[in-house]
């Protein structure tokens, strides 16, 4: 598998190396004292797909990929609301189905119904975002995703984690060359601000 550029980040935070900066606060996690600690093992925890759950189900989704899952909260309510054949796909969490990039996943072709991500995508480095939507066009058919257009103020090792911050135009103009965007069968297609949600069949 063809592991993504930026994965290295990931792995570190995971394992609780390097120095975390959170809201202007750095430090190694020898340093950290017990709150730090407490902040930094919620990294992947955020369940940003939150939500989003009711629009998810209202889509009748077969079957569901979950790409950016940090610690599968979200297949996990999936599952208990009915939908048995959910997994996640993560580049570095432990707590992921399949721990693999976004742009190399190892499963087969039309595998899912509906692939989702919840703030993921801006995680991606610019250079691997057009290979990640034709990836997502080969094992899904329908998307859904949420693309968060401002930066974070995580960091690790004083580097930025979201590396790709581009405007809704940019991001939509990636996702039609693979699918036919009809955001606007979403019941409540409003995210967060600065965030957008692209829904669509895989042309």
């Amino acid at each position: 598998m063809k592991q993504g550029k930026e994965v290295y980040k990931y792995d570190k935070i995971y394992n609780q190396k390097g120095s975390l900066t959170k809201k202007g606060v750095t430090k190694t996690w020898e340093e950290a004292d017990d709150n730090f600690k407490k902040k930094w093992k919620k990294y992947g925890h955020s369940f940003e797909g939150k939500n989003y759950t009711r629009d998810v189900i209202n889509l009748q989704p077969k079957s569901i990929i979950d790409i950016g899952c940090g610690w599968n909260e979200f297949c996990k309510t999936m599952k208990s609301a009915g939908i048995s054949n959910c997994i996640g796909v993560d580049c570095s969490c432990p707590g992921a189905d399949i721990i693999a990039s976004a742009h190399d996943i190892p499963v087969q072709d039309k595998s899912y119904d509906l692939l989702v991500s919840f703030d993921c995508m801006e995680h991606i480095p610019k250079e691997e975002v057009p290979d990640t939507f034709k990836e997502f066009a080969r094992i899904c058919n329908r998307m859904f995703i949420k693309v968060a257009l401002a930066e974070n103020t995580t960091f690790i090792d004083g580097e930025m984690l979201h590396t790709c911050v581009q405007p809704t135009e940019w991001w939509l103009k990636q996702a039609e060359s693979y699918f036919n965007i009809k955001s606007e069968e979403v019941k409540s297609p409003n995210p967060a601000r600065n965030h957008v949600l692209i829904y669509g069949h895989v042309k």
